[in-house]
Formats: structure tokens, sequence, C-alpha cells
């Protein structure tokens, strides 16, 4: 977990403030390799190992299987979901939600963008995250939904494969004003966004614009 990507999670749990604070043990190029998440409103302590966020601990450290095209190489899906999300470097942030680590490597060689891998695939594999991902800050979360995730942070969300249900909705919540929404083709449209474009694989919305509620004016 790269200590820029610790602003983007917050405590599952439902109360008020839901941020986070780090402790590292270990730390390599300010990716946390060892520590805690803990959460100052209710005490919750989350585990950082092997660079990764466990939020779901029942998975401990068990692999995520990957559910690729194999009509496609790695490259070709890495530019596929560049462009469904319509990817940025700089301070734009995006999350891919069971994507493999083949892809995720050759989407860094395309856009070294700021990432929220959630339950990636054979992420293993990298080894060390801090020397695999340290193009630009990434972080790796192990959980059930998408609570840990912080709201309208999130200039994209992909998911690699259908989610579990209530994941589309939760999503559309964590996407800035704009932010783009893919998933595969069979997924119902969440609430909350417009449909872009659909082939026979995936779907691509953009999330509604929120409108702010009117200001009264008062003569003094």
């Amino acid at each position: 977990m790269h200590l820029e990507q610790v602003e983007l999670l917050r405590c599952p749990s439902p109360h008020a403030s839901g941020v986070l604070v780090a402790a590292s043990d270990v730390t390599s190029a300010r990716y946390i390799m060892q520590g805690v998440l803990g959460c100052p409103g209710c005490g919750a302590e989350f585990q950082i190992r092997n660079g990764i966020s466990i939020f779901d601990t029942d998975a401990g450290d068990a692999e995520f299987s990957a559910d690729e095209d194999a009509t496609d190489t790695a490259g070709e899906q890495a530019l596929r979901v560049a462009a469904q999300l319509s990817m940025t470097e700089g301070r734009s942030v995006y999350a891919l939600v069971n994507s493999s680590a083949r892809i995720v490597m050759a989407l860094r060689e395309l856009v070294p963008a700021r990432l929220m891998l959630v339950n990636p695939a054979d992420i293993l594999s990298l080894h060390d995250p801090s020397v695999a991902l340290a193009i630009a800050p990434a972080g790796i979360v192990r959980t059930h939904d998408m609570r840990p995730l912080a709201h309208a942070k999130f200039d994209g969300v992909a998911f690699a494969r259908e989610p579990w249900p209530d994941a589309l909705d939760q999503a559309v919540k964590l996407l800035k004003p704009g932010g783009r929404l893919v998933a595969p083709a069979g997924c119902e449209l969440p609430g909350g966004v417009t449909e872009l474009v659909r082939d026979e694989r995936e779907w691509v919305a953009v999330r509604d614009s929120v409108a702010s509620q009117p200001v009264g004016i008062t003569r003094r």
C-alpha cells in the first residue's frame, strides 16, 4: 500500500468519520509492506501484509483466479481498459476490481496512473509491489465488498468479472461526477450513471452530476 493511497481508504464500519490512519512496521520506496490501518473513530484495525491491505480476514493470503479473455493479449486488454476509463496520468485515480497482475503490469507501461487494485488475480506473482508497481502510486486491497474505498475519490472503476451483489451500487458512490464505471455486459446498469457505450463484453457508463442544493439569497 503506497502511502499516498491511504487517503483513498475508509473504515467499512458504519459511522460518521471513516478516515484510516496507517502505522508501518516495514516500508519500502514509500510502500507499506507490513503494518496496520487503524480507525480513530471505532478502534478497528486492519492488517497490511506483503503490501496488501486486508479487510476480508476470511480471504487470508488466498489468490483470486483470473478471468481473462483468451483472444486478447495482456497488452490489448490493458489498452481496452485504459480507453474505457479514459485514463490519464497525474492525480487521477482508478480502481480495478479482479484484474489480473498481467493486465495491471501492461497497463502500467501504457499509463502510469494511480491505481487501487481490489481483489486482484495472481497478485502474488508480482512478489514485491514496491518494485513491480513503483512507476506510480498503487494500493492493493482484499475485501468482500467496496466499503473500504472512500466515496467520491475515483475517476473510474472497472470490474473485470461479474461482481458480487450491490457492488455496482457501491461503486457508483466511489466515483467523482463524470467518473466512469465499466462492468461485464450481463450486469444491470445501476442507478446514478448514464450508459455511454456497450459491446458483447462490457458496458461503459458515466457518473451523473449531482445537483447542488440551491442557496438562498437574503437582503440586508
